[in-house]
């Protein structure tokens, strides 16, 4: 009897070591499985920080190539406002010098025509002057020239009239000479025959 109860009693106790290694076997696959779902939602977890990461890498790429696409847009509509600067500029610069062309060429256009027009209107003058004092020159020789014969053309009728004159009063002299000489030998031969008359008588 002591023997069958102490069999049954060791057995109990096996069963119950039996037990308490199922049970310490159980806690052990429990503590396994809980730390394989802790590990799980670790990973999990890390996974999403991971996902979370990337996404707002993602965001940060995105964000970083909007950026970039508008420093890109707005570097283009400043270069494109830069060359119609430019373009606007090099059109002014262009006109300008256009105009200073122009102005140039009017202005050493009117220099030489003034100056060609100086020169024509000085040898005008030059040409008149000349002409002036060859024909002043001229109405002087001519005019000299004709009071000369004026001059000798008097002088030459004064002598005339004066050698006229002097055979004039030679003429004269010698005609009143004649005729006193004929009166006074009529006279005396009148007064002759009257003397001989009366002799005679």
């Amino acid at each position: 009897m002591f023997k069958s109860e102490s069999n049954s009693s060791s057995s109990r106790s096996s069963s119950s070591n039996s037990s308490s290694s199922r049970s310490n076997s159980n806690s052990t696959n429990s503590n396994s499985i809980n730390s394989s779902s802790s590990n799980r939602r670790s990973t999990s977890s890390n996974s999403g920080i991971s996902s979370s990461s990337s996404s707002s890498s993602s965001n940060s790429s995105s964000s970083s190539s909007s950026n970039s696409s508008s420093s890109n847009s707005s570097s283009s509509n400043s270069s494109s406002s830069g060359s119609e600067v430019v373009v606007v500029v090099v059109t002014i610069v262009v006109v300008v010098a256009e105009i200073v062309i122009v102005v140039v060429v009017v202005v050493v256009t009117l220099v030489v025509v003034a100056g060609i027009v100086i020169v024509v209107v000085a040898v005008v003058v030059v040409v008149i002057v000349v002409v002036v004092v060859v024909v002043v020159i001229v109405v002087v020789i001519v005019v000299v020239v004709v009071v000369v014969v004026v001059v000798v053309a008097v002088i030459v009728v004064l002598v005339t009239l004066v050698v006229v004159a002097r055979i004039v009063v030679e003429v004269v002299v010698v005609v009143v000479v004649v005729v006193v000489v004929v009166v006074v030998v009529v006279v005396v031969v009148v007064v002759v025959v009257i003397t001989a008359a009366a002799a005679v008588k």
